[in-house]
């Protein structure tokens, strides 16, 4: 499933995002937002913050799951 498919059907519901950044991978349980290239969400734990899509390794929305082919 494209990561795409997986931001469109949530509904509502939370996602969860594995992203990383350099060396470091980092998970999230997010409210998502979605634009062009960016990933826009409120990160239960700290603010608002965006991420480009290049470097979101998973994301799973109920039974909707995207892997990157990187990971």
């Amino acid at each position: 499933m494209k990561l795409e498919e997986v931001l469109e059907n949530h509904k509502g519901r939370f996602v969860s995002l594995l992203v990383q950044r350099g060396d470091e991978r980092k998970s999230h349980s997010v409210k998502v937002g979605n634009s062009n290239k960016l990933v826009c969400f409120k990160d239960m734990n700290g603010g608002n913050r965006r991420v480009v899509k290049g470097r979101i390794l998973k994301a799973k929305c109920g039974s909707n799951v995207f892997v990157s082919k990187s990971v």
